[in-house]
């Protein structure tokens, strides 16, 4: 008697945790996590500069889904770092430079829960200290992540990331022209309701 007890728990168990739930109707995501890499301006005065540091990466995501499985979103993510090293010389932590993006995304679940996810849009930079800031012309950026979720109740997922993520664009004003551009990796912990 006790092993068909036993038998019955374990089928039990097993059934519940290869059952599959899809992602289906309204979606929202929030992840947040460190993240690190560079970002660099040049000018047509040949004057350069490289910004270094790990700062912190917020992305969310709200829109639903095509399909099971296969979501549609606007997507809103900022990267901030607070005290860079600058050309190689560690700056003030009054200093903060932060790079922001908007636009649309895409989020695709296999049947294990992993997911892919390919975001484009606008994306600026803006530099700040204790008394200004500075914002650049937008330009065009994505971000790609890729990582797995668990489900710890009928409508929240539990989960992490690996992000990349680049902003490219130019500065123009009368013959004085700059370029930026940013690598930023980071890695997210996020919650989605589903």
């Amino acid at each position: 008697m006790r092993r068909l007890i036993l038998l019955t728990w374990l089928t039990l168990i097993t059934t519940l945790a290869l059952a599959q739930k899809t992602h289906s109707g309204a979606f929202f995501s929030v992840g947040l996590g460190p993240a690190w890499g560079s970002s660099n301006g040049y000018n047509n005065q040949n004057n350069s500069l490289s910004i270094v540091g790990t700062g912190v990466e917020v992305d969310l995501e709200l829109g639903g889904s095509l399909m099971p499985g296969l979501i549609l979103h606007g997507t809103i993510t900022a990267k901030s770092v607070v005290g860079p090293t600058i050309n190689g010389v560690n700056v003030s932590k009054d200093y903060t430079l932060s790079e922001t993006m908007y636009g649309v995304g895409v989020t695709h679940y296999t049947a294990g829960n992993y997911f892919f996810s390919g975001n484009f849009g606008v994306g600026s930079f803006s530099f700040s200290d204790a008394k200004t800031t500075v914002s650049t012309d937008k330009g065009f950026s994505f971000l790609l992540k890729a990582g797995k979720e668990w489900w710890v109740s009928k409508k929240l997922g539990l989960g992490a990331a690996f992000t990349y993520g680049k902003t490219t664009l130019t500065n123009s004003q009368g013959t004085y022209t700059e370029k930026w551009n940013s690598n930023r990796f980071g890695v997210v912990f996020q919650f989605t309701i589903d």
